[in-house]
């Protein structure tokens, strides 16, 4: 493994006890340190990321974005394989249940935090707060509106807020029904890549403290919060 390049990984804010804003972000961080990558943390440019969002990373003197493919570049420049224990079928699975929270509960999640007027309050103090002037007084409206207008063309916005709570409920109920009983990962004894993307989205999801609250039923889902404990005590010691 190589260690003598620390990789620069750039993202937005820690909030509300979770590594990261973003589940990407968290998601990205969880895969570094259970590969025991070097790296260290900058603030997220959107100058300079090459596909215009977070988290992307530099490293010997590129840059890199999207979280699933940096995994991928970062596996096999390090020669990491979180995945080797797993069978084929396993992946597959894994591969499923990855694309289901970042293809479709993601976009809940980000609706209910930018499209909700009382929730984005919130998250516009918790995202933005130390962002400096005068960019912290217009950009978090300019992108509040861009998240709104891909929202409605993905399909997400034009759902009630009781159509959203339904689908999350599916998508979480799938999600218990998937994750092992056997062992305190996702498939089992061993933490996996899967392990990185369900830590990010249950954080990020359980964690947020909004005045309109999503999820709320999962909130106290013993499977969940001992998992991410599990995860947390492992992979981010305070």
């Amino acid at each position: 493994m190589q260690t003598n390049k620390k990789i620069k990984v750039y993202q937005g804010p820690e909030v509300w006890g979770t590594p990261n804003a973003s589940p990407f972000c968290t998601k990205l961080l969880c895969f570094l340190n259970a590969s025991k990558i070097p790296y260290e943390v900058k603030e997220f440019n959107p100058m300079k990321a090459p596909k215009g969002k977070m988290p992307y990373i530099e490293y010997d003197g590129r840059y890199f974005g999207d979280s699933q493919l940096i995994m991928s570049f970062l596996s096999q420049e390090f020669s990491v394989d979180l995945d080797a224990p797993l069978t084929e079928h396993q992946k597959s699975i894994s591969h499923s249940c990855r694309r289901m929270l970042e293809e479709g509960t993601y976009f809940l999640i980000l609706w209910s935090r930018w499209g909700i007027d009382e929730n984005w309050s919130v998250i516009r103090k918790a995202y933005f707060a130390n962002m400096p002037a005068p960019m912290k007084y217009f950009l978090p409206e300019i992108l509040r509106r861009s998240v709104k207008r891909s929202a409605m063309g993905q399909g997400t916005a034009r759902h009630t807020f009781d159509e959203l709570e339904k689908i999350l409920d599916e998508d979480m109920y799938s999600l218990s029904q998937l994750m092992s009983k056997s062992g305190p990962y996702f498939h089992g004894e061993t933490f996996t890549s899967i392990d990185c993307t369900v830590f990010a989205f249950l954080a990020s999801l359980l964690s947020a403290p909004l005045p309109v609250p999503f999820g709320k039923k999962w909130k106290d889902h013993q499977q969940f919060q001992d998992y991410i404990q599990q995860v947390k005590s492992n992979f981010f010691p305070q």
